[in-house]
């Protein structure tokens, strides 16, 4: 409603008019916002304090009651008050003219976009450890084997064998394990042979 005011800025009539909240330029960028969320088979509402919708993307809904359950200010919930599996639910009360606005998606919808994100997570996961196992089992077998080579010199040496020369090619601490082995097996020798002499 706007008055009409003629030169001496006296009101000589009013107009009035009509719009919608999609055409209202106050409320025209919030319409358009949610007409575009993507809720994968869900409906969005604008809702007065008593819960009648105002707009949705459900327009056989408009300008009745919401039949839902409505929890405002939270997280998602699941509203089974619908037949069917429910819906999951989100609603969220705007400051001014005290409206609120729900989001519903059916909880199916839900489930399937989960399973279509876990499926490839839990493939990633899967071959994450399975080449993590295959490094675990290369790099323990590297281990065990050099271990395994430098025990049975260990037990050569014990057992009087002096000969075996110790190659074991490694730059970790098995290798400085096998390098101070096959020195204490040269010293040995060196000393046997010299005590033979005398």
């Amino acid at each position: 409603i706007k008055p009409i005011i003629n030169s001496e800025t006296q009101i000589i009539g009013i107009v009035s008019g009509y719009t919608t909240l999609s055409n209202n330029r106050i409320t025209a960028p919030l319409v358009s916002l949610l007409n575009k969320t993507n809720l994968e088979g869900g409906n969005w509402y604008i809702l007065d304090p008593e819960h009648k919708v105002l707009h949705s993307s459900d327009e056989a809904s408009i300008f009745s009651y919401y039949q839902g359950e409505i929890i405002e200010n939270s997280t998602y919930y699941l509203d089974r008050s619908k037949a069917g599996a429910g819906t999951y639910s989100f609603a969220h009360r705007i400051i001014g003219p005290n409206w609120l606005i729900l989001l519903t998606i059916p909880s199916d919808e839900t489930r399937a976009v989960a399973m279509n994100i876990a499926w490839p997570i839990t493939t990633m996961l899967v071959v994450f450890l399975l080449i993590f196992l295959l490094f675990w089992r290369f790099t323990l077998n590297s281990i065990s084997g050099s271990i395994r080579i430098l025990g049975l010199e260990a037990e050569a040496i014990s057992n009087g064998n002096l000969t075996n020369q110790l190659d074991l090619d490694r730059k970790d601490e098995l290798g400085k394990l096998a390098g101070s082995l096959d020195t204490m097996r040269q010293k040995l020798r060196q000393r046997i042979d010299e005590m033979s002499k005398v």
